[in-house]
């Protein structure tokens, strides 16, 4: 990102994606504006009691409309949906929806190893973005952490027992 826009602070959207926000919470420097949209409550007051002026968290569930005072406000969105197609497509419209022209998206994707459709899938998402996005490049790169716990129960909520996940971006 920085490589891209050096010579400017940039107005940032974080969707699904918290532990950036606490990642820039350490270098506000970098950043004009940080908007962390967020499903987990939890996870967004945790943002708002660090007190840093440029970063705040909103609770949002990505499946309601943007509001409109936030549409093509950012220079960069950056993602890390929930692990389904369909998550993905969702963020990507959100994506486009929040960013200014000529802005860039950051999507986490999962592997194509993760499941067995996971190849049609990733296909589906590229052809999604050729509606709209540029891609630059798609990075073969794991990003791998573990699975904070609220996302733990919800994997579990549906019969998947997941302590690490990794993606790709």
């Amino acid at each position: 990102i920085l490589r891209n826009n050096a010579y400017r602070k940039l107005d940032v959207a974080l969707l699904g994606a918290p532990k950036i926000a606490l990642f820039l919470s350490r270098c506000p420097e970098l950043v004009d504006h940080v908007a962390m949209f967020d499903i987990n409550a939890e996870m967004v007051q945790t943002i708002n009691n660090l007190e840093i002026p440029n970063i705040h968290g909103i609770t949002y569930d990505a499946l309601y409309p943007v509001h409109p005072i936030t549409v093509h406000n950012y220079d960069v969105v950056i993602t890390d949906p929930p692990w389904h197609v369909e998550h993905y497509m969702l963020f990507a419209d959100r994506s486009w929806e929040w960013l200014r022209p000529l802005g860039e998206a950051y999507i986490a994707f999962f592997s194509h190893e993760t499941r067995p459709e996971a190849s049609s899938e990733i296909k589906e998402l590229q052809r999604r973005f050729d509606n709209g996005f540029q891609l630059w490049r798609f990075e073969e790169r794991v990003l791998g952490y573990e699975v904070p716990v609220y996302e733990a129960q919800s994997f579990s909520s549906q019969g998947l027992h997941v302590q690490r996940r990794a993606n790709y971006g």
